[in-house]
């Protein structure tokens, strides 16, 4: 299955970029990524007209001059169409992407930004921060990684399963972005991990999110 709703892409340097979403039944939290060509310090705000989302977390590869950051939705979002906008000074390479949340009362972690010029090709050399322990569990923990097409072999790693969106989009600055996501059944400081095949640079952040406490399997992650 996929958490993703929406993501969206462009090459060309812009003020904002937008993405269109359906909130499903039930309403969720949202778990946002932004991808800029420059310092994600650029982003003046990413809001649906009515909700103004949080950063949470973020990395920024000065030497590629690249960034990935992270924003949470300020609480759960009712079902319906959203248009959601990332605004920023110009720049290219930009891209944006929303999943949800399934049957969580919020985030309860956050994974700090990393940015690895070389993680090299160990297993799990790829990481976000790690959580610190966790204050429940079940738990839902959703990372994404930025890299160059070279890293597209990039595998899940410590139990994650890669998103069955994928890589959501190829054409920024040659990169993808990927996101994992592991039920987690006890307390335990966590990260995303990923392998790499080459090592070559990546951006990784991620969350943690409270999940119902009547269940610790998948089935009802949808």
């Amino acid at each position: 299955m996929s958490y993703v709703l929406n993501s969206n892409s462009q090459t060309a340097a812009a003020t904002s970029i937008s993405v269109t979403y359906t909130v499903p039944a039930g309403g969720r939290w949202l778990d946002v990524v932004v991808t800029t060509g420059g310092n994600y310090t650029a982003i003046t705000g990413v809001t649906d007209g009515t909700n103004t989302f949080v950063l949470d977390t973020a990395a920024y590869d000065a030497t590629d001059g690249q960034s990935l950051s992270r924003w949470k939705s300020p609480s759960l979002i009712p079902a319906g169409s959203y248009t959601l906008t990332a605004s920023f000074a110009s720049i290219p390479y930009i891209g944006i992407a929303v999943a949800a949340v399934p049957n969580s009362t919020g985030q309860i972690a956050s994974l700090s930004g990393n940015y690895q010029a070389a993680p090299g090709t160990g297993t799990g050399g790829v990481t976000t921060g790690s959580s610190g322990t966790l204050s429940s569990a079940p738990a839902l923990l959703l990372s994404w990684v930025l890299g160059p097409s070279g890293t597209i072999s990039l595998t899940s790693a410590g139990g994650s399963t890669v998103d069955s969106g994928g890589s959501m989009w190829t054409n920024i600055k040659a990169n993808f972005l990927q996101l994992e996501t592991q039920v987690l059944n006890a307390t335990t400081s966590v990260a995303g991990t990923w392998t790499s095949a080459n090592g070559n640079p990546t951006i990784s952040v991620g969350g943690v999110w409270q999940q119902p406490n009547n269940s610790a399997t998948v089935a009802w992650l949808t």
